[in-house]
């Protein structure tokens, strides 16, 4: 035992720095997570937008094709698309859960806690608007 007594110094300083080193990975691994997440919830966000843009696109090209005597099956089955995904990606930044990821793949989304009064708004809005806007083109194909 003597002879680790004059190492007694060394070896708390080794002991120090390996929890030193231990904390630094485990906080590492924490906010590499949060990191991960939070693109997540960004790049889905951005998602939202180009779904919403897409969906309003997408009614007038429905109602181009109605106007001009076409059949607009192929924007109501687009139009079908977009407004699911959107809806199940707003429903998972309210509620969190599984939604599609930008790969396609299902990818968990946590509820968002933060800037919640947009999300309230948006779907304030968007409970009328699928059935709204899917019997307004049933509506208008049926009445040709």
């Amino acid at each position: 035992m003597q002879g680790l007594a004059k190492y007694r110094g060394l070896i708390i300083a080794i002991t120090l720095f390996l929890l030193v080193i231990a904390s630094v990975t485990v906080a590492n691994f924490f906010i590499a997570r949060q990191l991960d997440q939070d693109a997540l919830s960004v790049n889905l966000s951005g998602r939202q937008r180009m779904l919403s843009q897409r969906t309003a696109k997408t009614i007038f090209q429905i109602e181009s094709a109605l106007a001009g005597g076409q059949s607009p099956v192929d924007a109501q089955k687009e139009l079908a698309a977009a407004t699911a995904l959107f809806d199940s990606s707003l429903t998972g930044f309210d509620q969190g859960g599984e939604v599609a990821g930008g790969d396609g793949k299902a990818t968990l989304l946590r509820r968002a806690q933060v800037g919640r009064a947009p999300i309230e708004q948006t779907l304030a809005i968007w409970k009328a608007v699928p059935r709204k806007a899917s019997a307004d083109c049933a509506s208008q194909r049926y009445a040709r």
